[in-house]
């Protein structure tokens, strides 16, 4: 291949280069100042001179360096080749952040080859190139602006695509680099899934019952089923009886079902009467226990992300779960919430879940695992005190009637451990510890 030096005033960078920035080339302009380019860049010839394919780092690297000229080898590729090319160096001499491999693998897409051209030309795997694709469906300047500010990771982006639609993705998307982003996600797909049991539960009841609005109330009609949404048993009389049904708060996931009280015989009429008085309530806990799901879900989620905890608490939290008594050179972490030992038994289920452990799994067992002779594997210990202390899927700071209570710990001790842990607190979990959400069910108001 013939070399050529070429005037540097006719080199451009090109145009679908997905990298939008050149940082960190200090020590490269160095280099290239002290012994000039030791690899050519490889070029396209174009109207007004020419267009770098590889190398446009060294490009702007040799302008830093004030070079006169730069060695090129001219090439005729086609599109698509310097598409694939452009990519690959990127990849190859500094990572591309999310958005400019996105943007590089829709180039290519654009450009009419289909996922297994890219994934032999590239290297790239087929499933991160179905991921680049699903990104490219994010409003780009958003994806652009919170990749290069570093507010969203590789990780956060694939969780997004469990997110079905578009348009609550990017809602969601704006909320990376701040302590709402797992809330919000996990919120999304949980609604999302709500709606389907909901249709679900839609579709049964207009077979059978009449729809009412919401706040719908009708004296002469009895709630006989409360805060129900997906599949449920028709009753036995429905194509006898006069039912109606709404839902059972404005844009709830939930309906509620109503019997015309002449349908209703006298047994059933007492015991409806019970289940009318104890509805608010029903709705509070229903709200809660919601609440509660998603919740368990983000604090899960963070345990699985984890990979390493500092030294010191390391240490500390080895000492206590093998029982042994507490080393005074090493120095308790400020806002631990015990002063003695961790007791208690782990929930085996949620430490397999977390650490994607296989088979049987006592105390014993994990114990051993975590134990001061195989320190080796340093989230063990930690996911052992975070299931010891996983509440599970209820909102713990509440009674078993919806109330705040004011005087659980347990729920408070968790989350001082997540804090631990490097877990950062949603708005909605400050106002659940606080007892200031609106879930919680308040005396004054009226079960009736």
């Amino acid at each position: 291949m013939v070399v050529r030096e070429i005037p540097i005033e006719k080199l451009f960078h090109h145009p679908n280069n997905p990298r939008s920035e050149y940082k960190d080339i200090e020590e490269l302009t160095k280099s290239i100042r002290e012994q000039g380019i030791l690899q050519p860049l490889t070029v396209v010839k174009i109207a007004t001179g020419y267009n770098v394919v590889a190398g446009n780092r060294r490009l702007e690297a040799a302008r830093k360096a004030n070079l006169d000229t730069c060695p090129c080898i001219v090439s005729d590729m086609d599109e698509k080749t310097q598409a694939t090319v452009i990519l690959v160096e990127n990849m190859q001499r500094k990572n591309l952040n999310p958005y400019e491999e996105c943007k590089g693998v829709q180039l290519c897409l654009d450009l009419g080859m289909n996922e297994k051209e890219i994934s032999k030309k590239t290297g790239f795997s087929k499933e991160t190139i179905r991921h680049r694709k699903k990104m490219a469906e994010l409003d780009p300047e958003k994806l652009k602006e919170k990749c290069e500010d570093g507010q969203i990771t590789l990780k956060m982006l694939i969780d997004l695509e469990k997110i079905k639609d578009p348009q609550k993705r990017n809602e969601v998307l704006e909320e990376a680099g701040t302590n709402n982003f797992g809330w919000k996600l996990s919120s999304a797909i949980r609604e999302e899934e709500d709606e389907e049991k909901r249709e679900i539960a839609y579709k049964i009841l207009c077979t059978f019952a009449e729809e009412m609005p919401d706040n719908w109330a009708d004296s002469e009609y009895q709630v006989i089923k409360n805060s129900f949404t997906g599949e449920f048993d028709v009753p036995e009389d429905s194509k006898t009886a006069d039912y109606a049904f709404r839902r059972t708060y404005p844009n709830s996931k939930y309906y509620s079902l109503f019997k015309w009280k002449g349908d209703i015989e006298e047994q059933e009429e007492d015991d409806l009467a019970e289940n009318l008085k104890i509805s608010k309530r029903d709705e509070c806990q229903t709200l809660l226990k919601d609440l509660g799901e998603t919740l368990f879900s983000m604090r899960k989620e963070h345990m699985k992300s984890m990979n390493h905890f500092s030294g010191n608490i390391m240490q500390w939290m080895a000492y206590c779960l093998v029982g042994d008594e507490f080393d005074e050179d090493v120095e308790k972490p400020e806002g631990f919430p015990w002063n003695e030992n961790v007791s208690g038994w782990c929930c085996g289920k949620i430490y397999h879940e977390v650490m994607g452990a296989k088979g049987d799994c006592d105390y014993e067992t994990i114990i051993k695992d975590i134990g001061m002779d195989n320190i080796n594997k340093p989230i063990a210990a930690p996911v052992l005190i975070y299931s010891i202390l996983e509440t599970g899927e209820r909102i713990a700071c509440a009674t078993w009637r919806g109330e705040f209570d004011a005087l659980n710990e347990e729920y408070a001790r968790l989350y001082a451990f997540m804090e631990l842990c490097g877990y950062k607190l949603s708005d909605v979990e400050k106002k659940i510890l606080d007892g200031t959400h609106e879930a919680y069910y308040r005396k004054d108001e009226d079960e009736t």
